[in-house]
């Protein structure tokens, strides 16, 4: 994470608090999900277009350690797991611009106003939902070029959707994976 200033002066944040703070708040970034953990992991599964975004310092991993963040809401288009569908969904993600302050966090997702995207959210004890897994639960959303001109989640090189899929057939793919993950759960349960 980094604190870029603006115009005047310089802030420097400490590297290790910093680090720690982003850490905290979604230990499973530090390392590379399957798309099963991915899914059976989040609270919710969104896809949705972003009608407002807005950053302020907040506490993010515990009490008293506020942080630049921002946060995001979602008019919901499918829900794919969680979740109400009317309603909008808010969620936070470290990093933003407050007056003359950015702060960019390295690990978290880049979300962009009036986009579409699908987002893996999960719930801090804070009380707010976020990004789960930083980078690997955020995807955009685009129309594919082909004639049917269908809805795609844009794969991430290295991330649980690592190539381009369609809303349908991701849907089959998460509705997959919960199932997999309930199955071995209960073998889990049932050799105890």
């Amino acid at each position: 994470m980094s604190l870029v200033p603006f115009r005047r002066g310089a802030v420097l944040l400490g590297l290790a608090a910093v680090g720690l703070v982003v850490a905290s708040a979604g230990q499973a970034a530090l390392r590379k999900l399957d798309f099963v953990e991915l899914v059976d992991t989040a609270r919710s599964i969104v896809h949705g277009r972003v009608v407002e975004t807005r950053s302020f310092f907040a506490d993010w991993s515990s009490p008293g350690d506020a942080i630049i963040v921002t946060e995001v809401v979602l008019e919901p288009i499918t829900v794919l797991k969680g979740g109400d569908p009317g309603e909008r969904v808010v969620f936070r993600i470290p990093g933003g611009k407050v007056g003359e302050l950015e702060v960019v966090a390295s690990e978290a997702p880049l979300v962009l106003p009036a986009g579409e995207v699908l987002v893996f959210l999960a719930h801090h004890e804070l009380g707010f939902d976020y990004v789960y897994a930083h980078w690997q639960g955020k995807y955009d959303v685009v129309t594919s070029v082909d004639p049917a001109g269908d809805r795609r989640v844009k794969g991430l090189q290295g991330a649980p959707i690592a190539r381009d899929v369609s809303l349908p057939d991701l849907a089959v793919s998460v509705r997959t994976a919960m199932a997999k993950a309930a199955k071995a759960r209960a073998e889990r349960e049932e050799g105890q």
